[in-house]
This record gives structure tokens, sequence and C-alpha cells, in this order.
């Protein structure tokens, strides 16, 4: 089965103006790090406020000495590390032949999409998933997808009064603001550990993970068998690290646990606010655990992850606490903000290593 992605070849894409309106919205929302890192490699002076540097880079793209495209991929390499739920996996029986390149360059060329193999222009807002780049090393395979998504947001202060009509009734006028968003995708398999992770940019409410995950699994069908990957017990993470918070051996700080009975019913405790911790009331505590005892199951567990200062076992790199929103349900992992790479990547490591 061959499958091909429009609009992303060797060719240099061109963006709609919609598409530039858009970038521009998106780099006014970046940090002034992010700003100068984006900036730096194409020799834009870094110094001066944020308005400073964005006009340098809208004098940049009117000169032609930065692309919409270099824009592109830049967001494409932070975006990893913003608000995301992340599923994690253990891989295969086997890697196979992935580790040996030269295959899997045939392999992909066969599948149609040897083309997005460290692609470099890609598209931004495509209507539908569609993959943009593909990385393939000896060690790991990394594919990427995104896609148009619009939401709309309330917006009272833009409401009209209402208009009577003929027949006494009135018309009244509500309004949203819509908000034009860049979902995307990316799906990271380690050939060493056999282990993999999928991740998913933070959705509107109301929208289900689980149908994102099936539809990118279903879009590299002919690439990779993602069914033969099995997720992790989140539910066993959350217990643990209330366990380890119970022993002093704390690696986080609970702020909110939930936990379902074997009748299906569910009991949540919080903490008095995020900066306290949920354990040390002995009624609750109490509660708690006769749940646990009785056949319950961890639900959801709310949790800081503590700084390296705070807690230096396992060489944590954390500079800043982490907030992790762990889903045992959906065997999900949720950090709500942006954060470093490395914490990302510590934090999961460290959710695998909880669960096994």
């Amino acid at each position: 089965m061959v499958m091909t992605d429009p609009q992303t070849t060797g060719e240099e894409i061109d963006y709609t103006d919609s598409e530039q309106r858009q970038l521009v919205r998106e780099i006014k929302a970046l940090t002034i790090p992010e700003l100068k890192a984006l900036i730096r490699p194409h020799g834009i002076p870094v110094s001066g406020t944020k308005t400073e540097l964005l006009d340098r880079i809208e004098d940049a793209l009117r000169a032609g000495n930065l692309s919409y495209a270099n824009i592109v991929d830049y967001l494409d390499a932070i975006s990893p590390w913003k608000a995301q739920h992340v599923y994690l996996y253990n891989g295969p029986a086997s890697v196979g032949n992935w580790r040996d390149l030269e295959w899997g360059r045939q392999h992909l060329t066969s599948c149609g999409v040897g083309h997005l193999i460290n692609a470099i222009n890609r598209p931004f807002l495509p209507t539908g998933m569609q993959l943009t780049s593909i990385e393939h090393r000896h060690d790991r395979l990394r594919i990427m997808a995104v896609e148009r998504r619009e939401f709309y947001d309330r917006a009272a202060e833009h409401d009209r009064d209402a208009e009577s009509l003929d027949d006494d009734a009135e018309i009244e006028y509500r309004a949203y603001k819509r908000i034009i968003h860049r979902g995307w995708v990316v799906f990271e398999w380690n050939f060493f550990s056999n282990t993999a992770m999928l991740q998913i940019a933070q959705l509107p409410s109301g929208d289900k993970y689980e149908d994102i995950a099936l539809q990118f699994g279903t879009r590299i069908s002919p690439i990779l068998d993602m069914s033969a990957f099995e997720k992790i017990n989140i539910r066993r993470v959350i217990r643990r690290l209330i366990e380890m918070e119970a022993n002093d051996q704390a690696e986080t700080r609970s702020h909110i646990s939930t936990l379902q009975s074997r009748t299906g019913r569910r009991i949540t405790a919080s903490s008095a606010t995020s900066s306290d911790n949920l354990l040390g009331d002995p009624i609750i505590d109490d509660a708690m655990q006769r749940v646990r005892a009785d056949g319950g199951t961890d639900h959801l567990g709310n949790f800081y992850w503590l700084t390296g200062s705070e807690n230096p076992a396992h060489n944590n790199p954390l500079e800043t606490q982490v907030h992790v929103v762990l889903i045992g349900e959906k065997a999900r992992v949720n950090l709500s903000k942006v954060n470093r790479e490395e914490d990302v990547r510590y934090v999961l490591d460290r959710v695998r290593t909880l669960s096994e």
C-alpha cells in the first residue's frame, strides 16, 4: 500500500495569507529566549526587547533572510515540549530491520513517504492529519504529523442586544472567538530500549486523545503497526508515587488522588493548595488506604515532580517542579505546561521505570 502526503516535497511551500497571519501570531506568543533561538542561526541580532526582536523578524521575512518555512521548522522542533498528553509504550517482540538505515529508507520509500525523511519544507495548517517529517536513525524512528484544528471560545463582551421579530419572538446574538490551533502528534520509537511514546498537543476541552491516537495509528499503518506496541500501566505509577511519598522517599508532591472502588464508585482527595501535600490527614489517608486495600484502583493522580535540589536521585535535572497529571483509566500522562525537553524526557523515563 502506497501512502502519499501532498504538499510535503523537496520544493518550497507557498504558505497562504491565512497561514502567514497564524505564523505571526505563533511568533508573537514565543518567549524572548525562544525568539532568540529562532533568529540566531540566521545571523539576525538577538539583543533588545521582545518588540525589537519581532520587528527584526518582520524585516528579515520581507528581505528574504528568514522564511516562513524556517519558522515552521523551528516550531516543529520546540512544539513537542509544550502542553501535551503522552502515551508510553513497550515495543513489539522485535525491532526487526529498523536499525538498518538503508532498509528503512527503502521501506519508507515503498510506503510513499521517502520524501519525508529529514523533510525541510513542511505544511503548516493542512486540512486533515498529514505526516510532515520522519527522522530515521540507527537508534530511533520519529514521525510527526500536523493538522489544522478550530475551536471557539465564548466572547460575551461582543454580544449584541436581542432583536424583536414581527411575531414578538427575539433573536439573540452571542459572540464566539474562533481560534485556529495547529495540532501536532509525534511518535518516537527507541530501538535500543525498545520503548516508544506518542505525544499529542493539548486539545480543547471535550476532544478525545484516544480518537487522535487511533487516527494517527491508522495514518501510519502502512509504515508501522502500532497495535504491536503495549501501553504501560499508569495506575501502578500513581500508587507507587503515593507509597513513596508516604515512606519519606518522595519524588513528587501529590496534590489530588482519585480512586475507583471495586463497585465502580470513586473517591477523590485533594490537598488544601497545590503547594501542600495531599498526605498528612489521618482520616483521609486511612480512607484512601482502605479503598486501595479493598481492591480499589488508582483512577487519577495529580502530582508535582520535585526538583533536583529537592530530590537529587536518578540524576534529576529539574530546575523547577513539573506539573504532571497521571490518568490511570486512559493510560495517559498530561504535562500541562511548557517544559524543557530534558525535563519532559526525565519525567517520562521515571514514569516508565515506576510502572515496571
